[in-house]
């Protein structure tokens, strides 16, 4: 009996388990460059800060070539699509969650180039994860989660290159 209770209790844990707190949130519903400091409620996020990009509306927002850091991220809000598209090489040292509503596209700068994901928590996808050909993904260990209803596709891959990450894969969801 104890053992039925320990496993419905992480059932209705885990869900939380990565929940984030915002440090700075996005406010401009039109999209924009992730490095405009005005596009955000607290500043550009960094290494130490947890970035969301929440607020409600169909919009995009665009990494440049800079490298980028942050500690945790949430893609997606209540109603719209909100998309984060990254041409460098995004660190997560903690969690990211991309929900129902977020959509994440990994893009490379340079073909062959260390442009891609790297995470040392858990990457968890609800709604949609894209990566494209010659991106790196968790070379340094870490997570991706698709749950159940979450999508990962992958565009002009030469091959997948996953057997050969350190990452953990976790596809709970659909494959494109």
């Amino acid at each position: 009996m104890n053992r039925l209770l320990l496993i419905a209790l992480v059932a209705l844990v885990a869900p939380c388990a990565l929940a984030q707190t915002c440090t700075t949130s996005w406010t401009n519903v039109a999209g924009g460059a992730w490095e405009t400091s005005s596009n955000w409620s607290n500043g550009v996020p960094g290494s130490s800060s947890t970035a969301c990009i929440t607020l409600a509306g169909t919009y995009t927002v665009t990494t440049t070539g800079v490298d980028r850091a942050v500690s945790g991220l949430v893609v997606g809000g209540a109603s719209g699509v909100q998309t984060l598209t990254t041409f460098n090489a995004f660190s997560v040292t903690g969690n990211a969650v991309v929900r129902p509503s977020g959509r994440w596209e990994l893009l490379n700068r340079t073909p062959g180039g260390a442009d891609g994901l790297y995470a040392t928590g858990t990457v968890l996808v609800e709604g949609v994860f894209v990566q494209n050909g010659g991106t790196t993904l968790l070379d340094g260990g870490g997570t991706l989660d698709i749950a159940p209803g979450g999508r990962w596709e992958l565009r002009n891959q030469v091959s997948a290159g996953v057997a050969s990450r350190p990452g953990t894969y976790r596809l709970r969801g659909t494959l494109d």
